[in-house]
């Protein structure tokens, strides 16, 4: 019956789909030792800093485009949120216990000159630049230098583009987490965070994995000792670090069970179903032109006598 070349061919090529298809929607994680996944959802607005689920990061930026259901949300990892004047200094420290100074060097309408220890360079209102190896977003500038000047920043070590079209596994402070996201407008992000029970696991990324039951942790939104600002120590009464800013907010976690299917999971799984009915109307159209050619084939050949 499949004599044909083109008719294998065909079956082949749809049995390579059906594989491929069938193991990238049951992709998923697990942990290197066994342990459960443990997965939390929380919310972070614009120009904030926060704790997600053991994941201090702040968002810079956050991105949407309803039409083709893309979002991105432009994290800085490690990072805090405060506000210069022109006469602060400020005193950061990662989780790490590394400690570093900022202060405003100059002021203009676009621009500010931030110093990090003993580099300064200029940062444009919304770019992100790297100064004395650290990472500084600027939110916003205003008033005059030097005397009303005030800045927003966020300062940090690494900074990550979380598409929602993808997950990204990450390391901060010695563990692994595996960061997905959820949604994003332009003031704020909801981002899933998951991670092992046991700290030191690992996490790998592995096909037709098993169905997990996924424990929601209630994090507690309070500030982390080692990621506070206290302002130095020869300029403490000038200092204005903006606390609304560095606590997480009770009304901004959004922790819920993760059972429903996500936008991302709902795209790929309707492109595979077009995939299959679009090589489903080929292969029925290839059969049936083979029976025909078989059919007449098989017809007797008739003379004129």
């Amino acid at each position: 019956m499949f004599a044909n070349p083109d008719m294998k061919k065909s079956i082949y090529v749809i049995t390579i789909i059906l594989i491929f298809t069938v193991s990238f929607v049951s992709a998923s994680y697990v942990c290197s030792d066994g342990s459960s996944l443990l997965k939390s959802r929380e919310e972070i607005d614009l120009w904030k800093s926060r704790n997600l689920n053991g994941v201090y990061a702040g968002l810079t930026r956050g991105i949407e485009t309803p039409v083709i259901k893309q979002m991105e949300a432009r994290l800085l990892l490690d990072s805090k949120s405060f506000t210069l004047t022109d006469n602060s200094t400020v005193e950061g420290e990662l989780v790490d216990l590394t400690k570093y100074n900022v202060s405003l060097a100059n002021l203009t309408s676009n621009l500010a000159g931030i110093r990090i220890n003993s580099e300064t360079k200029n940062v444009y209102v919304g770019d992100t630049e790297t100064i004395g190896g650290y990472k500084v977003f600027l939110a916003t500038s205003s008033g005059n230098y030097p005397g009303t000047g005030s800045v927003k920043v966020m300062v940090g070590k690494n900074e990550l583009n979380l598409p929602n079209s993808n997950s990204t596994i990450i390391t901060f402070n010695n563990q692994k987490f595996v960061l997905q996201l959820f949604s994003a407008s332009q003031g704020s992000a909801i981002i899933d965070i998951s991670k092992c029970l046991n700290a030191s696991a690992g996490i790998n990324f592995v096909a037709d994995a098993p169905v997990e039951t996924s424990s929601i942790v209630n994090t507690t939104n309070t500030s982390v000792n080692n990621q506070t600002l206290n302002a130095s120590s020869g300029n403490s009464s000038n200092s204005s670090v903006n606390s609304s800013e560095n606590t997480t907010g009770t009304n901004s976690s959004t922790q819920e069970a993760i059972s429903a299917e996500d936008s991302t999971t709902r795209t790929v799984k309707v492109a595979v179903y077009l995939t299959l009915g679009l090589f489903g109307i080929i292969g029925i159209f290839l059969l049936s032109k083979y029976l025909k050619n078989k059919k007449l084939r098989e017809m007797p050949i008739q003379s004129n006598i």
